[in-house]
């Protein structure tokens, strides 16, 4: 029952921000939304440029959310539009293959639990470059 009210919550998020997808804004780091608490140890601090861009770019920026190629209109290949594309709650939806996200990466196997913790925590540790 647990994981069924999560899911509602992050589908009542997710319609919501489609809604209001038809402008671009840029957000400040200290008005993006924490996920929920969970059940992750993020204790330890990882940044983009030391553990996110390596994942990132392995698994989803240079074969369809790259500069070139932006599958989606999503361009995870650098810093700044990875953070604007993580704020949103289909993000880590998607990674975690829930429901009303589209399975990322497309076609290949869902990231291991332990990639996806180590991205989880550093959005949730205020995504530090």
């Amino acid at each position: 029952m647990k994981t069924n009210i999560k899911s509602l919550i992050m589908a009542s998020l997710f319609l919501g921000l489609a809604a209001s997808c038809g402008s671009k804004k840029t957000v400040a780091s200290a008005d993006v939304p924490k996920p929920a608490p969970s059940k992750l140890n993020c204790s330890t601090s990882n940044s983009y440029s030391n553990n996110i861009k390596g994942l990132i770019d392995l698994h989803c920026a240079k074969s369809c959310h790259s500069a070139s190629k932006h599958a989606d209109g999503i361009d995870l290949s650098t810093y700044d539009m990875l953070k604007e594309e993580a704020i949103k709650p289909r993000f880590m939806a998607a990674i975690k293959h829930q429901m009303l996200a589209t399975p990322m990466p497309l076609k290949a196997a869902k990231l291991s639990d332990s990639t996806i913790q180590v991205i989880e925590c550093w959005i949730i540790n205020g995504m530090v470059n």
